[in-house]
C-alpha cells in the first residue's frame, strides 16, 4: 500500500508540474497576448533585447538595476522606474541605446 501511495503522489506530482509548464511558458498571467502583433521571432527577439539591457544595468554598479523597468516592443525600449538622478537615468539610455537590435528608447525613468 505505502508503494502505491508513492507511485500515485508521484505521478500527481509530475503531471502537475508539466500543467504549471505550460501556462508558465505559454505566459498565462503574465500579461502576455499572444494577439500582440509580433511574431514569434520579433517576440524573441525584444526578449533578448530586454534580457541584454537587464543583464548590462546590473553590471554597471551605479545604477540601480533592480528599480529600473525594461520592456521592449519590436526594437522600441521603454526604461521606466526611478533613479538618483538624472546622470543614472542618462547611463540606464545611454546603455539601451548601444545594444544591438534596439531601434529607439524612451526615457520614462523618474529621479
Amino acid at each position: 500500500m505505502p508503494r502505491l501511495l508513492l507511485a500515485v503522489t508521484l505521478l500527481l506530482s509530475i503531471l502537475l508540474t508539466l500543467g504549471c509548464t505550460s501556462l508558465v511558458t505559454s505566459g498565462v498571467g503574465s500579461g502576455y497576448s499572444p494577439d500582440d502583433g509580433r511574431t514569434a521571432a520579433q517576440r524573441r527577439s525584444d526578449a533578448a533585447i530586454t534580457n541584454h539591457i537587464n543583464n548590462a544595468l546590473v553590471a554597471d554598479r551605479s545604477i540601480p538595476a533592480m528599480d529600473v523597468h525594461v520592456s521592449t516592443y519590436r526594437g522600441r525600449v521603454t526604461l521606466s522606474g526611478r533613479v538618483p538622478g538624472a546622470s543614472v537615468a542618462s547611463r540606464a539610455v545611454a546603455i539601451a541605446r548601444s545594444t544591438p537590435g534596439v531601434k529607439s528608447v524612451a526615457n520614462r525613468l523618474r529621479y
